[in-house]
C-alpha cells in the first residue's frame, strides 16, 4: 500500500499539556490541515475530508486527558479480566512495541467511553455521525441496514439469536479513480487516497487473541445511536465498530463488543 507524502513548511513545537495543541501547516492531497500533539507528546498528521478534520494516523496515547494512565496489558488473561471488570486498557498488537509507529495501539471499549477522555482538547473519538459524514464525503453510498450472522462472540450470538444489524457504505470505483486517482480498487487503498491513511491494524477479541493484522482494520465508533442496545440483564452498550477491508468492497458498521480491542481515530470538534 502506498502512503501519501506530507509536506511540512514549518518547525513543530511539542507541548506536554493536552490543552495546548501543537499546530503546523501541512499539505495533504491538496488540503490544508494541522499537526496535533497528544498528552504523551506523540504527534499526528491530520487531513481535511469534506467538512471535517480527521487524524490521519491511529491513536497511540497511553494517558487520559487529565494525565491518568491507561492500563497497559501484556497478557491474554489480563486482557480478559479487564474486559470482564470494565477496566479501560490498551495493548500493542502481538505485544510488540515496534508495531505502534505504523499501526497505533489497540484500545478496549471501556477506554474509549471513559469520561476522562482519550482525545486532546478540541477533539473526540469518531462516532456514528462522523463516520457517516466521512464515507459520504469520499463518495460512499449508504446501504440499507441488514441482519448478518454472528460468528465468534458467544454473548452476542445468544443475545441476538445469532444475528446483528449491519449498516454499510458502498462505492463506485470509477468515481473514486476520477476523484482521487486511486490505482487500486480495494477499499483500503481507495480510502488511503482520500488522505485518511488507513492501516490494517488488526484487532483483539475479548479473550486477548490477535487477528487480522495486514488484512483489515476495525475502528471504534463511539457513541453509537444506530446500534445501541440493551442486554437481558439490563446493561447496555454504546459501542459500535467500523470495519474496512479489501474484500468485500464495502465498509461495514456493526455492534462493537466493549471487551475487544480496536483502533481509534479522532475527529475535530
Amino acid at each position: 500500500m502506498k502512503f501519501l507524502a506530507y509536506s511540512m513548511i514549518a518547525t513543530v513545537a511539542l507541548f506536554s499539556s493536552c490543552s495546548e495543541l501543537s499546530k503546523d501547516e501541512v499539505i495533504s492531497a491538496g488540503t490544508k490541515s494541522e499537526l496535533i500533539s497528544d498528552i504523551d507528546g506523540n504527534t499526528y498528521k491530520t487531513v481535511i475530508i469534506g467538512e471535517q478534520t480527521w487524524f490521519a494516523e491511529n491513536l497511540r496515547v497511553t494517558h487520559f486527558r487529565n494525565g491518568d494512565p491507561i492500563l497497559h496489558i501484556t497478557g491474554n488473561y489480563e486482557w480478559f479480566e479487564a474486559g470482564r471488570d470494565g477496566i479501560p486498557a490498551w495493548r500493542y498488537y502481538n505485544d510488540d512495541p515496534s508495531t505502534a509507529e505504523k499501526y497505533g495501539k489497540l484500545y478496549n471499549g471501556f477506554a474509549v467511553s471513559d469520561p476522562r477522555g482519550l482525545a486532546p482538547e478540541g477533539w473526540r473519538v469518531a462516532g456514528d455521525d462522523d463516520w457517516e459524514k466521512f464515507f459520504i464525503a469520499i463518495g460512499g453510498k449508504m446501504l440499507e441496514p441488514s441482519p448478518v450472522q454472528v460468528n465468534g462472540d458467544g454473548e452476542f450470538a445468544r443475545n441476538f439469536n445469532n444475528l446483528i444489524i449491519r449498516y454499510g457504505w458502498t462505492f463506485d470505483w470509477k468515481d473514486f479513480n476520477v476523484k482521487f486517482n486511486s490505482e487500486n480498487d480495494d477499499i483500503l487503498s481507495v480510502i488511503e487516497a482520500s488522505g485518511f491513511n488507513p492501516v490494517a491494524a488488526g484487532q483483539i477479541d475479548k479473550y486477548g487473541n490477535f487477528y487480522d493484522l495486514g488484512r483489515l482494520t476495525k475502528y471504534w465508533s463511539y457513541p453509537t445511536e444506530k446500534l445501541s442496545f440493551s442486554f437481558p440483564d439490563g446493561s447496555g452498550s454504546e459501542h459500535a465498530s467500523i470495519t474496512m477491508r479489501s474484500n468485500p468492497r464495502t465498509a461495514s458498521h456493526t455492534i462493537g463488543s466493549a471487551p475487544s480491542g480496536k483502533s481509534v481515530r479522532l475527529v475535530k470538534e
